[in-house]
Formats: C-alpha cells, structure tokens, sequence
C-alpha cells in the first residue's frame, strides 16, 4: 500500500475502526448471564472481600468485591462454566472458597461461596 492510499485509510477512520470493532466485540445479550452471590464463612457474610471469577481452565474474566452483607454480582457474562473464589487472611492461615456455576445465557445464577480455613496456603 502506498502512503497516499495508507494515509487516505487512516483519514476517514476504516482502518482504526474496523480494527477497533472486532476487538471489542461483545456476545449479543441474548447469549449473556448474570452471577449473583454471598461470600460465607460459617453463618457470617464476608464483606469486603475481592471474589475472583475464572473460566473452568483457569483463566481470570473479573473481580469484584463484597459489599457490607457479603454480596457480589457479575454481569454481562459470556455461557459457559466458570469458577468464583475468595480468600480471606486469617491468623495463622487463609480461609479459602470456590464455587462452580455454569452460566446459561439470560439467567441469573445465584452462588454461595463458603469460606474454609486453612492453616496453611501453599504459594
């Protein structure tokens, strides 16, 4: 391409945008969930907690944080399974927790993610 026809591209913006739109390109909302949740330790919400949520491989989509009584909430979430953890330092130890959700498009999933302590978190 020569640098008339380069520079013509940029100007009217085709190259930066087409470019732009397929990276940002989101699932139409007919195929998206919503995760909603409490982190538990015992009978006590966990407020202000950061709650992780990966892909069943492995790999981290968001986070959020508790608010006051525990909850959190994710929305917009592609179909598929995922896994929602939190960890939270104790004295000597962690208590840790997962949960597994398998997100359908236009449902809300409602999760408990239960904290368990652990003496010791391996890193």
């Amino acid at each position: 391409m020569n640098r008339l026809a380069f520079a013509l591209l940029l100007s009217t913006g085709l190259g930066a945008d087409s470019a732009r739109s397929t990276a940002t390109a989101q699932p139409p909302p007919s195929v998206l969930g919503q995760i909603r949740g409490v982190v538990m330790e015992g009978d006590r919400p966990q407020p202000n907690l950061k709650v992780t949520l990966r892909t069943d491989v492995g790999e981290p989509v968001a986070t959020r944080q508790t608010d006051l009584e525990g909850r959190f909430a994710f929305d917009s979430i592609a179909a598929g399974p995922y896994i929602l953890s939190s960890v939270k330092a104790v004295s000597n130890g962690f208590s840790v927790g997962e949960a597994s959700v398998a997100v359908e498009p236009n449902r809300m999933h409602v999760v408990t993610i239960r904290l368990v302590y652990e003496p010791y978190w391996p890193r």
